[in-house]
């Protein structure tokens, strides 16, 4: 099966009946998954600063976040030893995996909006 990716023919990957997709999107699809990844993409933060730039998300629920993407391997946690000692928190190697996959659904989804505002307007204009 092959399919276009700007006027070129990509072979892709048979999807198989599979538990591997549902257990990838158990890894990442809830609230706080992707902002997380995101705010962490270009630098590792501490705690503080991760709450602060995620915003409304509670120093608990963070905290089970984090948990669960390291136990993932998807992100790393790093005691530094200053005083007073501090972590910082980043994306782990399979993390950054993760990352290409997160900006291709952004666009998939980003053409497909448009696709879809694009036929909203059209019906509207065919109505009219």
């Amino acid at each position: 099966m092959y399919t276009t990716n700007s006027c070129i023919l990509v072979p892709i990957k048979r999807i198989e009946n599979s538990p591997a997709i549902s257990d990838a999107l158990s890894a990442i699809a809830d609230k706080w998954t992707v902002p997380i990844f995101i705010a962490l993409q270009n630098q590792s933060l501490r705690f503080n600063e991760l709450q602060r730039a995620l915003g409304d998300v509670t120093h608990r629920v963070l905290t089970t976040q984090l948990r669960k993407l390291e136990a993932e391997r998807l992100v790393t946690r790093t005691v530094r030893s200053v005083n007073p000692p501090h972590v910082v928190y980043g994306i782990a190697p399979e993390g950054a995996q993760l990352l290409p996959v997160l900006a291709n659904l952004a666009d998939w989804q980003t053409k497909r909006q448009l696709e879809f505002q694009s036929s909203i307007a059209q019906a509207n204009g065919a109505a009219s």
